[in-house]
C-alpha cells in the first residue's frame, strides 16, 4: 500500500496563544507547539494498473484528543493546491469520533511535468478553526490552515477500495445535486454510468428525476 504517515503538516494561521487553545475547550497542548496542527494527518494513494493512471487519493485525520465542541464547531475544507489536484470529496466535513477524511484524485503522471515532475509531490490545503475562549467568557474563532504533500506513486500499486469511495463521493455528490436539479439529463448521464464506469453501486435517482 502507498501509505505516507505525518504527524505535523506546514502550519499558516495568524498565530495563537497556546494557553487560550488550552484553557478554551481543554485541547491537549501536545503535538501544538512549533507550528503543528492540532490533528495527525495521514496520506494513502492507489494508482491502477490501466492505460489512464489512475491516481486516487485520501487525507485521513484524526484528532489526538475527543473533544465534541471541537468536532460540532469546526468545519474542515480541503483546497487543491497543485495544478493536478482535482475533485476532492467531500467540500466540507467534521471529525466524528476524532477521524475525518478527504477523497481525491491526481492526473495520471505524464500531465504532472506542468507541476515540478512526477518526483515532485502534489499539495492540498486543510482548512479548519480554532475557539478559543478570554477569562471573560467570549469565544473568537479563527481560521488556520495546514499544507499536506501528496506523494505521486511511482508504480501501480495500493488499495483500490480508496479509488471506488472517491467515486461513491463522486456519485453522492451529483445525486445530491439531482435533489435541486431533476430533469438536468448531464447529473442523471453522470449518476447512472457510475455503476458501469467506476465499478461501484449507483444510487437510486430522485423520484422526479426518474419521472423525467
Amino acid at each position: 500500500m502507498n501509505k505516507t504517515l505525518c504527524m505535523n503538516g506546514r502550519e499558516r494561521s495568524g498565530g495563537w496563544s497556546l494557553v487560550a487553545i488550552v484553557a478554551s475547550v481543554g485541547l491537549c497542548a501536545t503535538g501544538w507547539a512549533g507550528g503543528a496542527a492540532p490533528f495527525k494527518h495521514q496520506v494513502e494513494t492507489y494508482r491502477g494498473d490501466d492505460d489512464t493512471g489512475t491516481i486516487a487519493f485520501v487525507i485521513r485525520l484524526e484528532q489526538p484528543f475527543l473533544a465534541n465542541e471541537f468536532e460540532k464547531s469546526n468545519f474542515l475544507r480541503a483546497a487543491p493546491l497543485s495544478e493536478d489536484v482535482r475533485l476532492i470529496y467531500p467540500a466540507q466535513t467534521r471529525f466524528e469520533k476524532k477521524h475525518a477524511a478527504f477523497f481525491g484524485r491526481l492526473r495520471n503522471p505524464a500531465n504532472a511535468a506542468a507541476n515540478g515532475g512526477e518526483n515532485q509531490p502534489a499539495r492540498v490545503r486543510i482548512d479548519y478553526e480554532t475557539v478559543t475562549e478570554a477569562l471573560d467568557g467570549s469565544r473568537e474563532v479563527r481560521a488556520s490552515s495546514v499544507e499536506i504533500d501528496i506523494p505521486r506513486p511511482p508504480a501501480p500499486g495500493g488499495d483500490r477500495e480508496i479509488y471506488a469511495e472517491w467515486a461513491r463521493m463522486q456519485t453522492r455528490h451529483f445525486a445530491a445535486l439531482l435533489e435541486y436539479y431533476p430533469r438536468d439529463a448531464f447529473l442523471q448521464y453522470v449518476v447512472l454510468q457510475s455503476a458501469e464506469r467506476h465499478g461501484i453501486t449507483a444510487p437510486a435517482l430522485p423520484a422526479a428525476a426518474e419521472r423525467g
